[in-house]
């Protein structure tokens, strides 16, 4: 593994810092091994995860004061021609990179790793991180991106290490939010750039457990420690947005 890779991980149960012990093996200080299949190192915690969250709860009236958007305001203008909407969502946050300096993305919960050559076009090192890395195996090719098998409740990761992380359709998945943004907060450098999609009106779908309100979005963010800059939907109310559907 190259030696600046190594540098941003940590272990998932112990939180020191890994070791390599031969091409296909890390290892931390409480000696737990984590082993590299197909490419991918697995660090998944090799414990259950426990924690906690040191929650202040808000003012109500804060929630309704805030001022919430029909769409996002776009914040950085970058070059790269595309078609996908996902991919044009996502490329009016992503902030601009200069050559003398290293950068790092995150795509947490990365499944087909969809916006890995775009991200590494715009002068990033693309790290993913998802429960499964089947779908990633598939973009691999012809990039220098590295993804991990982890628990996002528990990410392998340096503090203060990515400049821009990203998250498209994964927090209604995990069984505590909270613990996952406080996650993504821990490991997102002072000045950072966190873009959050998440299911609203979506039923039920893949073992999903959590679904929000902008209420909700603004709270969960904000409680673990996020400037929250952006709320914004293309509608919040349940029925409005289902009566305009085509």
């Amino acid at each position: 593994m190259e030696k600046d890779l190594l540098n941003i991980l940590i272990s998932p149960d112990d939180g020191t810092r890994l070791k390599e012990k031969g091409k296909h093996i890390l290892i931390d200080h409480s000696g737990n091994i984590y082993n590299k299949f197909e490419g991918i190192f697995d660090l998944r915690p090799k414990k259950a995860i426990r924690d906690k969250i040191d929650i202040i709860l808000k003012r109500q009236k804060s929630f309704s004061e805030y001022p919430y958007g029909t769409k996002l305001e776009p914040m950085f203008e970058n070059q790269y021609e595309t078609n996908d909407i996902k991919k044009n969502n996502l490329l009016q946050f992503i902030p601009p990179t200069f050559e003398e300096h290293e950068y790092y993305a995150l795509d947490h919960g990365c499944g087909n790793a969809s916006m890995l050559k775009m991200l590494e076009s715009l002068g990033y090192n693309y790290v993913g991180a998802d429960i499964s890395s089947e779908n990633f195996l598939k973009q691999k090719k012809n990039s220098e991106g590295v993804m991990f098998k982890a628990d996002l409740h528990r990410l392998p990761f340096q503090d203060n290490t990515f400049h821009f992380c990203f998250s498209y359709s994964v927090f209604e998945h995990l069984q505590n939010p909270f613990l996952a943004a406080k996650e993504l907060h821990r490991i997102m450098r002072p000045g950072s750039i966190c873009f959050v999609a998440v299911a609203n009106l979506v039923p039920f779908h893949m073992d999903s457990f959590f679904h929000f309100t902008h209420f909700g979005t603004l709270n969960l963010f904000r409680s673990v420690g996020f400037e929250v800059l952006q709320v914004a939907g293309s509608s919040w109310n349940g029925y409005e947005a289902i009566s305009s559907m085509d």
